[in-house]
């Protein structure tokens, strides 16, 4: 047989003592990494395996059975059998490698798993689990091959472990096999089946067993733990996680200054009934530390809160009015979200294996009603988060006026289960998961189908026409979202923004033109930031200071390819397949969209494709926040003042009155044909 992997086996004198024929059997598996991370050498068990990843390009990671030898003394087997014995706890082994060395058991290394949905270690580790799993039980099991080192597999365990391959080697449809890879590990399936077949043909004596009916096997073992585990998932409920119910900001520098800090965050407000209101933080205490781990960034803050359980003791250090305090407690759950007007449902949605929270405000009159997808900004804020903010006014402004609103939770916030990191997805996964609310929404029995609205706030107007060009909705309406390519339009941006905030002409120029070269590095030949950075110095300033960059994959708060992908897109394509009725909103005091240009372009765009679909519609004295301000500069120094008072108060009422009208007046219209 065709060895799986060509060249020579370098380690170990095991290989020396073997058939040709046998070191394919060795050598089990293969799998092409998936970006820029490099597994260094590591030895997972020193009688059985190593994990040999090469730092270059797209990375191959070769898998030696070490110890096959002392297992064939032993155990009295032939070398196909050992090594068709090892394939399961070679996976068992390298999932625990890769969540904690000293996990104790395979349920716990399944917990901890949740938070690795998107590590191309586990997954490889969960499918090489996975198949060997089959391989046992079907074939050394019915051999009466005593399991030795490694012990029994019971079928719970086989379960879980075909579960977490489902879900981390993203099956989908297309292939000839009832639960088939993805491309991206055909390449890497298909090689491994005849290995596969050639261990338990030895071993087992079965000369005439087709590759074709173990495929089958295999594929059906994991179709239906997929059924199993997916019946399993569709029942469980979310339940509330804990949460502080804190909003902060950066220290600014006139307190840092005057306080004498280095580190700290600002306090700009709590959730009512939260664990932050029953610990007794007040709007403007300056956050210190919190169980001993000081905070410098708003990030460090939401990273603490993400691992934070129920009942798990605090630790809260602060400055209050220049007097340190320390206030102690427990986490305690959000709040549920109350409304005496709006039936307020908590649901959760399906979404790569994992569960996304929902909160959809019904009205309580029986029927169908006209609903509303709500798409927020860029940043990684709860929906639970909103409150008496400004998208919480616009939102129960709307259910009292009728509406089914929902609001879908971004991955790796709130309640979420099993879903990726919100600070760590890209804009493609953002997209999927508000289109997976979307298709629930439309499906709710509250809702008439026929009547389903978009509205995207900012980059959340980027979004919108992303789902428009393919579902068939009955209108979409965008606050703040720029048309143009994200390159052009933030080239834009930051040379109106920085002479308003008060920055010199001159010197701003200066940085423009650095600033047009790292851009041009990052958008158009879509380099690493770190790639950028080290390119020179003056762009790693410019890195820091314009997208808080320190290094590593975040940019302007979120992963950098998120950013990347945005100037990819073709949004004159999207709105141009848009056939749904089209609200461009702009605020007249935007410190975003510099002017009214790309929303009267996507109005346009829209009429020419689609005559009288498109509606322009401008809000006099009015922010990218949705806030009334009195002109620019005043908008500019509330931005920098970050009250929440202020906003709160201050939220543009009108925008609930107009976009109600517009939505009437498309409802009186004949729906467009499909």
């Amino acid at each position: 047989m065709k060895p799986l992997l060509q060249g020579h086996a370098r380690r170990g004198a095991v290989h020396q003592q073997i058939r040709r024929e046998q070191k394919a059997a060795a050598v089990v598996t293969v799998i092409q990494f998936i970006g820029p991370q490099q597994l260094p050498q590591l030895l997972i068990d020193q009688r059985y395996i190593h994990i040999n990843a090469h730092a270059m390009g797209w990375r191959i990671t070769y898998l030696y059975v070490k110890g096959a030898d002392r297992v064939v003394n032993q155990q009295k087997m032939t070398f196909p059998q050992a090594v068709s014995l090892s394939l399961y706890p070679i996976g068992l082994l390298s999932l625990r490698h890769v969540l904690e060395p000293q996990a104790p058991g395979l349920d716990d290394v399944f917990q901890r798993g949740k938070a690795r949905s998107h590590d191309p270690v586990f997954g490889f580790a969960a499918f090489v689990a996975a198949v060997g799993a089959v391989v046992y039980v079907h074939h050394l099991a019915a051999a009466g091959i005593g399991a030795g080192r490694c012990g029994a597999v019971g079928w719970r365990g086989i379960h879980r472990v075909l579960h977490e391959a489902l879900i981390y080697v993203k099956f989908s449809r297309g292939m000839p096999c009832l639960c088939p890879l993805t491309q991206e590990l055909a390449g890497f399936y298909n090689p491994l089946l005849p290995n596969i077949y050639l261990l338990a043909s030895q071993t087992l004596s079965f000369p005439q067993m087709k590759i074709n009916a173990l495929r089958r096997m295999v594929c059906m073992m994991l179709l239906l733990s997929g059924v199993a585990m997916a019946r399993e998932a569709g029942a469980q409920e979310l339940k509330r996680r804990a949460d502080l119910g804190l909003r902060v900001s950066s220290l600014p520098d006139s307190l840092a200054r005057e306080h004498r800090l280095r580190s700290g965050l600002l306090a700009t407000g709590t959730l009512p009934a939260s664990t932050a209101d029953a610990l007794g933080i007040r709007q403007g205490d300056i956050l210190l530390s919190i169980n001993k781990k000081q905070l410098t960034a708003p990030v460090e803050l939401y990273e603490l809160n993400q691992s934070m359980q129920l009942g798990q003791d605090l630790d809260v250090r602060l400055l209050r009015k220049g007097k340190k305090i320390r206030l102690q407690g427990k986490m305690q759950p959000r709040p549920l979200e109350h409304s005496s007007n709006a039936q307020v449902r908590y649901g959760q949605v399906a979404f790569r294996g994992g569960l996304l929270r929902t909160i959809t405000y019904s009205p309580r009159q029986a029927g169908r009603h006209p609903a509303i997808l709500f798409i927020p900004g860029f940043p990684c804020q709860s929906i639970d988060d909103y409150g008496a903010s400004a998208y919480g006014q616009l939102i129960r402004g709307w259910s009292e006026r009728g509406y089914v609103v929902m609001l879908v939770e971004k991955p790796g916030l709130g309640d979420n289960v099993n879903t990726p990191d919100c600070m760590e997805i890209d804009l493609r996964t953002e997209i999927e998961a508000f289109e997976q609310g979307l298709v629930q929404l439309k499906g709710y029995e509250q809702v008439d189908p026929e009547k389903v609205f978009l509205f995207g706030h900012s980059m959340g107007g980027i979004i919108a026409p992303m789902l428009s060009q393919k579902h068939r909705l009955r209108g979409v309406m965008v606050y703040g979202s720029p048309y143009r390519p994200w390159f052009e339009f933030a080239t834009e941006m930051f040379r109106f923004q920085a002479p308003i905030a008060g920055t010199d002409y001159v010197a701003h120029e200066a940085t423009m033109r650095t600033l047009y070269h790292v851009m041009y590095r990052f958008f158009v030949l879509a380099q690493h930031p770190d790639t950028i950075a080290a390119a020179d110095p003056a762009y790693r300033k410019i890195l820091q200071e314009a997208f808080q960059h320190q290094g590593g994959d975040q940019f302007w708060s979120r992963d950098y390819r998120y950013w990347q992908q945005i100037d990819e897109l073709n949004l004159t394509r999207a709105w141009a397949e848009t056939e749904a009725h089209v609200l461009s909103i702009w605020g007249e005091y935007d410190f975003e969209i510099v002017n009214d240009e790309d929303h009267k372009r996507i109005v346009e765009v829209v009429n020419h494709y689609h005559p009288g679909h498109g509606t322009f519609l401008a809000m006099p004295g009015t922010n990218h926040s949705l806030i009334k301000v009195d002109g620019m500069a005043q908008g500019v120094a509330q931005m920098k003042k970050r009250d929440p008072d202020y906003n709160r108060s201050h939220f543009n009422t009108a925008l609930i009155t107009e976009t109600d009208a517009w939505i009437k007046r498309v409802l009186q219209q004949t729906p467009p044909s499909h």
